[in-house]
């Protein structure tokens, strides 16, 4: 599949970043092999937004914390250095700049003033998505890939338990031979966390995210 030639209901780019369309490890038919289902089209293209996503999650994630001196800035010193912001058209403080582009990477060719306006409005309405800790890429991303395959009736069945736990947490046996890896879990290991081999102890890490997932909560 060429770049973008199937999809022309989003542009090419987002940010910085290119949307590829192409698959994110080895070939759609080995993956159509693995899972047994053919992969439509509407969800390779999910799949290669969601890869986006997550490059973009990725590098915001460690971004420094909103603080000044040491100290975490307060819901209202922010909303009133967004509002010098607004104002001046300029950054009161790098604090306060390092958050604007933290937060505005979709409106790269915005002003000042327009990207603190913007976070403003969202800020206001929701202050806990721009103070709380966020999940982390591997975990949040890995719950998105679960509901976005179950959505497509993907099979993302994890496996049965009794393979990967013994009586007293994991069996020696699992440790001791490769992981009864399914097909889903492959996916998310090789695309989501980046990790070449399989292991018990990464199957069992799926199946705890998963769990806490509602939708897929009972896979």
């Amino acid at each position: 599949m060429t770049r973008g030639s199937n999809r022309h209901d989003v542009p090419s780019q987002l940010g910085d970043d290119w949307i590829n369309y192409d698959c994110p490890v080895e070939s759609w038919e080995y993956w159509e092999g693995r899972f047994g289902q053919a992969f439509a089209l509407k969800l390779r293209n999910a799949i290669a937004l969601a890869m986006t996503d997550l490059r973009t999650y990725r590098k915001n994630y460690d971004a420094p914390a909103v603080t000044e001196n040491g100290r975490r800035l307060d819901a209202g010193e922010i909303k009133r250095a967004l509002k010098k912001a607004i104002k001046n058209g300029s950054y009161p403080s790098q604090t306060i700049a390092r958050f604007v582009v933290l937060h505005s990477t979709d409106s790269p060719f915005a002003s000042v003033a327009e990207k603190a306006s913007q976070i403003l409005g969202g800020f206001t309405e929701a202050p806990e998505d721009y103070l709380m800790e966020r999940a982390r890429p591997e975990t949040l991303f890995t719950r998105v890939l679960c509901e976005m395959f179950h959505r497509h009736g993907m099979n993302v069945s994890l496996g049965s338990a009794g393979t990967l736990y013994g009586k007293d947490g994991m069996s020696p046996e699992a440790r001791s031979k490769d992981a009864p890896e399914t097909a889903f879990v492959e996916f998310v290991r090789r695309v989501v966390a980046e990790q070449s081999n399989p292991s018990a102890s990464y199957c069992a890490s799926v199946r705890k995210v998963i769990q806490r997932c509602p939708i897929c909560s009972k896979l």
